[in-house]
């Protein structure tokens, strides 16, 4: 996974010229806003994100329901429920066996680092970090390797 910050190109026709270019996918909180991306950039995979924690379940499901490629779930979902608010690793495993065979993906927004990379360890496909440290400039994290 590369970071990067790509040029604004407003609106759907943006992100489909955008991906001729290099791979991406979409997230956003609004289901419009994929409704529309998708009708008017069949090619662009597009992502479910949440505002805030929110049950798994229901996450899973507007994924699906949807018929997006990502659940861009926020970490305190993943914490939801749980003793010391630590991630159970048999529910990660869990909700990414159940993604993958219905060929969907796991993105997780706002981890630390730390936690990027034991979510990345753990086999989510990919993750958005808040805390870049400036001791690491230029350095890349690979999602799935645990580096």
């Amino acid at each position: 996974m590369r970071l990067g910050v790509a040029r604004p190109r407003p609106g759907p026709r943006g992100a489909a010229a955008e991906a001729t270019r290099r791979p991406l996918m979409v997230s956003s909180f609004g289901p419009a806003a994929l409704w529309l991306l998708g009708a008017t950039a069949p090619r662009v995979p597009l992502g479910t994100a949440d505002l805030a924690p929110v049950p798994v379940e229901m996450a899973v499901g507007a994924c699906i329901h949807m018929d997006v490629e990502v659940l861009a779930l926020h970490v305190g979902s993943l914490r939801e429920g749980t003793v010391g608010g630590q991630i159970d690793s048999g529910i990660l495993a869990s909700l990414l066996s159940l993604l993958h065979r219905c060929g969907r993906q796991l993105l997780v927004w706002c981890p630390q680092i730390a936690l990027a990379r034991l979510l990345a360890s753990a086999g989510t496909d990919a993750v958005v970090v808040d805390d870049l440290r400036p001791q690491h400039p230029g350095r890349e994290m690979r999602c799935g390797t645990g580096r």
